[in-house]
């Protein structure tokens, strides 16, 4: 050994996505606080819990449908930008 540190391998060795990762993780945190807390005031003033099941319902649909939405619009503007690179290939002088 010449004395020197060693290498990180694996998931750390890349600096910018550790910390983006670490941020991610963090602010998931955050988020889970925030939805236990609207549930926790929604049945505090309401004293309903099918009115809290069903604000969980909504909140899960809307995640799930905006999930459902990005993937769909993302595989059509790739099918798109393949028909467009296809199309701009045939037209090339060959």
């Amino acid at each position: 050994m010449d004395g020197s540190t060693p290498r990180q391998s694996g998931l750390f060795a890349n600096r910018p996505l550790t910390k983006l990762l670490v941020g991610e993780f963090i602010s998931g945190i955050g988020d889970w606080l925030y939805v236990v807390a609207i549930f926790i005031v929604i049945y505090r003033e309401s004293q309903d819990a099918a009115l809290v099941g069903a604000i969980g319902y909504l909140n899960a649909a809307i995640g799930v449908g905006g999930l459902a939405g990005a993937i769909g619009a993302g595989g059509r503007f790739f099918c798109v930008r393949r028909r467009d690179d296809h199309d701009l290939s045939a037209a090339r002088p060959g």
